[in-house]
């Protein structure tokens, strides 16, 4: 289920802090607020990794703390998947069925959309 205020919340909050504008402290606090009690299981995979970095030391990611380029293109891609109202998919969650076709193929039949990645990547030419 998505949760379309909690997922606004959360860029907004994911923006002001990449930007400098609110603390690491300030995130995790409002960040809590924003998914504490939502079903939409997007929210917890996207703020639990981000949260809680530091809880010693307050800092703003300004300056000596500023976000490298690839640090600030993980921040992007988590701000543009919570703007858009896709499920989320955790490709290591497997259910009764995965789970015994990969204990039937011994390992072969990896997950439903492994060939569609597998297109994909064909038609890129490289990991997308």
């Amino acid at each position: 289920m998505i949760d379309r205020t909690a997922r606004t919340k959360l860029g907004e909050l994911m923006r002001h802090w990449a930007s400098g504008r609110i603390t690491n402290w300030q995130f995790d606090k409002h960040g809590e607020t924003a998914t504490n009690g939502v079903e939409d299981n997007a929210l917890r995979e996207v703020f639990v990794p981000f949260a809680y970095q530091n809880e010693y030391n307050q800092y703003r990611f300004v300056g000596k703390h500023r976000l490298a380029k690839t640090e600030r293109r993980l921040f992007a891609r988590c701000i543009l998947f919570l703007q858009n109202d896709a499920d989320y998919y955790d490709p290591f969650r497997m259910g009764c069925r995965e789970m015994l076709f990969m204990l039937l193929t011994l390992g072969v039949w990896k997950d439903r959309n492994y060939w569609a990645r597998r297109q994909h990547e064909l038609l890129c030419g490289r990991s997308c």
